[in-house]
């Protein structure tokens, strides 16, 4: 199906032009007087959208034409860039952080049902595979060239860059729109949000509580324990391979048992953790995050497999919606109960606490049969 080959390919291209300029928010804000507040409350008004708007997107993606709702996603997040670029006080750079977290929040999921229409599970998880690469290869070397072009771009020039290189993945989705059909067949009896189905969606809860606390709240963890910037970039470096070779290996783990694999994934995250907490150290460090990046790349691809299994077409879009909102939510709480744990008691407890939390996937997995 080229139309899949078109998908990732437009992934990698939005991709790359987000992650050539995102980390650069931060820096360019600070021309501007932006205070420590500012530029936590403008990471807020990215990542709070992605609570609510993938239902809204996934809502009307059972309505609309979804490629239609992708083409506008694309075309939100390169107005986000055009606006950054153009900016003259701190106000723009608040509407920019706003329509782009509008952006993500519509694209992901959006990008997600197309794949999940495809019938076959296996051929389904196999396009997930590709499409966890394309946006993970982009987002692994695009700071690279962002901070290389830096050396020769301002930064306003770099933010419009990145908004062209996201315009010109609509040459893609035109590729993509005159191949696609809609291919899933309607199931006359899906079986909706049963008992597992709800399961697992609650199972998202704990996996991205891990996820954030390793994004967000370990670089400062790490730098606490003497690490500097460069060596905490090697670590994530470490982290977003162990990620890519996750996302390779997928559709050739995702032939045993599931409910085994996830019980396996849940240790790591698990194993991970208590190792941060108990033995903050540069070696454990990279075992650790190495086992973070496989076991955080593995689980997404699974479960959303397995939900996508059990959703009628009507109620697909809505049903990866509530995974990202999901998602989003525990984004959003898991660094706050680590940052809340570590500021009352110590880093250390708060990592053995999130670990802890990991093994909740056990028994919201266990006996799943898909």
């Amino acid at each position: 199906m080229s139309w899949i080959h078109y998908l990732n390919a437009s992934v990698f291209v939005v991709s790359l032009g987000l992650a050539m300029s995102m980390y650069m928010i931060p820096i360019y804000a600070q021309y501007f007087g932006a205070s420590y507040s500012d530029l936590g409350f403008l990471g807020l008004t990215r990542s709070l959208p992605y609570m609510v708007i993938p239902l809204v997107a996934g809502y009307f993606s059972d309505r609309l034409n979804r490629i239609f709702i992708y083409f506008i996603s694309i075309a939100v997040n390169s107005l986000s860039m055009l606006i950054l670029s153009f900016s003259k006080t701190l106000t723009y750079i608040y509407v920019a952080q706003i329509l782009g977290g509008i952006g993500i929040s519509f694209f992901w999921p959006i990008a997600e049902t197309i794949l999940s229409e495809i019938n076959d599970s296996e051929e389904r998880i196999r396009a997930y595979s590709q499409y966890n690469i394309s946006w993970s290869s982009a987002f692994l070397i695009g700071p690279l060239i962002g901070g290389v072009l830096t050396q020769f771009l301002n930064l306003k020039d770099l933010f419009m860059f990145s908004c062209l290189i996201i315009v010109l993945s609509t040459i893609l989705v035109v590729m993509i729109s005159g191949r696609y059909r809609s291919i899933r067949t309607l199931h006359s009896s899906g079986l909706g949000f049963n008992l597992s189905l709800t399961r697992i969606y609650c199972s998202i809860i704990p996996y991205s509580m891990v996820y954030a606390s390793t994004v967000y709240i370990f670089p400062g963890y790490a730098n606490l324990h003497g690490l500097n910037e460069f060596q905490i970039g090697v670590l994530f470096t470490i982290f977003g391979l162990a990620r890519m070779i996750s996302y390779y290996l997928t559709p050739y783990i995702a032939k045993f048992n599931l409910s085994k694999l996830l019980l396996i994934i849940s240790l790591l995250m698990f194993g991970s953790m208590m190792l941060i907490g108990l033995l903050p150290r540069t070696s454990i460090f990279i075992i650790s995050l190495f086992m973070l990046g496989f076991s955080l790349g593995s689980f997404f691809p699974l479960t959303l497999n397995m939900i996508s299994n059990r959703l009628p077409l009507r109620g697909l879009g809505f049903g990866v919606g509530l995974y990202e909102a999901i998602f989003g939510f525990g984004f959003t709480i898991g660094p706050l109960l680590n940052g809340m744990v570590a500021d009352i008691f110590n880093p250390e407890l708060s990592y053995i606490i999130i670990g802890f939390l990991a093994l909740l996937i056990i028994p919201l997995v266990s006996g799943f049969k898909d």
